[in-house]
């Protein structure tokens, strides 16, 4: 037996609108309850979706000369419509990613990545195996927040690798400018790297999911 494609997962056809798929999500998400395979899968199905009418757009093959994919578009189309539909699919898109934490939320990895900021602040010893332990710890302690709110872990880990990697890049473009003081009574490049990391793992443990 073949797997079913995203659209049968939520049970919509390829001419379905983006509200059509919306409903369809939440109207099974409901139906569903706990079962948190069956949410995952129509998650997955619904991020299929959206990815594929994002790329297919771009791509010029989504023919819209109908309303009925998208019923905010005129009988005829013209570049002003198709820029405002693809920039509000992506804006829907994106929303899925952000989050509005409450006080908890913040809090929480704002104390806990913070006493793990000071820690490497008051570390003088560059060759420290402390730095490898703290990042390590930061990055479990984030995919562990990232995953208690969606409960998707694939996500979660997507989201705090390219978390691990700005970290690192920005270091490398502040040594580069040379702005933040580095050895001779400065940061250590190890120093800055972990610290630049909490940093960006505060944002993405905080403000995504």
């Amino acid at each position: 037996m073949s797997e079913q494609n995203p659209y049968e997962t939520l049970g919509v056809t390829k001419e379905a609108s983006f509200e059509d798929i919306q409903n369809a999500k939440v109207r099974l998400s409901a139906k569903i309850g706990d079962d948190r395979q069956k949410v995952q899968s129509i998650e997955a199905a619904y991020d299929a979706i959206i990815m594929e009418r994002l790329r297919m757009r771009q791509e010029g093959k989504l023919e819209v000369p109908e309303g009925i994919r998208f019923p905010e578009r005129e009988t005829t189309p013209s570049t002003a419509a198709n820029t405002t539909a693809m920039n509000r699919e992506t804006q829907q898109w994106l929303q899925q990613f952000v989050d509005t934490p409450d006080r908890t939320e913040v809090l929480v990895p704002t104390l806990l990545l913070g006493v793990l900021g000071v820690i490497t602040l008051l570390t003088t010893d560059a060759q420290s195996r402390i730095f490898p332990t703290i990042l390590s710890l930061s990055f479990l302690l984030t995919l562990y927040w990232l995953t208690r709110k969606e409960n998707r872990l694939g996500r979660a880990i997507l989201l705090t690798s390219g978390g691990l990697m700005v970290g690192v890049v920005l270091t490398i473009s502040i040594l580069g400018l040379g702005v933040v003081p580095v050895a001779n009574g400065g940061l250590s490049s190890t120093q800055l790297t972990t610290v630049i990391s909490l940093l960006v793992f505060w944002v993405i443990s905080t403000f995504l999911r």
